[in-house]
């Protein structure tokens, strides 16, 4: 609904925020706080493909595409390497707190500095500045 109906920068916008009240979340130990968190994290998860899927295509354009999404998939993939020694250092800590403080800093950081980038960026281009048009199918049953 958002990439359909807002500027593709507010999308990132609102996968950004979700992020961070998720890393959030995660710092505080009570059971309705956590859920929440889960929840967020549910609807970040979701809405992260279609977002980086929708960032590469329009910054990118289509024939570049699967180039760029194998790419991106290396390099997280790459990332998830790091699992271990977080994992090995949350254990000898006894508490994930500083590693997700960490990612709740970063989140912010990029909050702070990539949406308000891409809108200046696309200000010239209004086809990511306006919402994509979707044809109307209903029906009106009153003819």
């Amino acid at each position: 609904y958002t990439l359909d109906n807002f500027p593709l920068w507010v999308g990132i916008a609102l996968l950004s925020a979700a992020a961070i009240l998720h890393s959030v979340c995660t710092l505080i130990a009570r059971t309705e706080i956590q859920i929440v968190g889960f929840l967020l994290f549910a609807y970040y998860r979701a809405a992260l493909f279609g977002t980086m899927a929708t960032t590469v295509a329009f910054t990118f354009g289509y024939d570049n595409f699967g180039k760029l999404w194998g790419t991106l998939y290396a390099i997280s993939g790459l990332f998830n390497f790091s699992i271990e020694p977080l994992a090995v250092l949350a254990q000898k800590q006894e508490t994930f707190y500083w590693i997700n403080l960490c990612i709740a800093v970063v989140s912010g950081i990029l909050f702070l500095t990539y949406p308000p980038w891409l809108r200046w960026k696309s200000k010239d281009k209004s086809q990511v500045e306006e919402p994509l048009l979707v044809p109307d199918f209903t029906l009106d049953v009153n003819q």
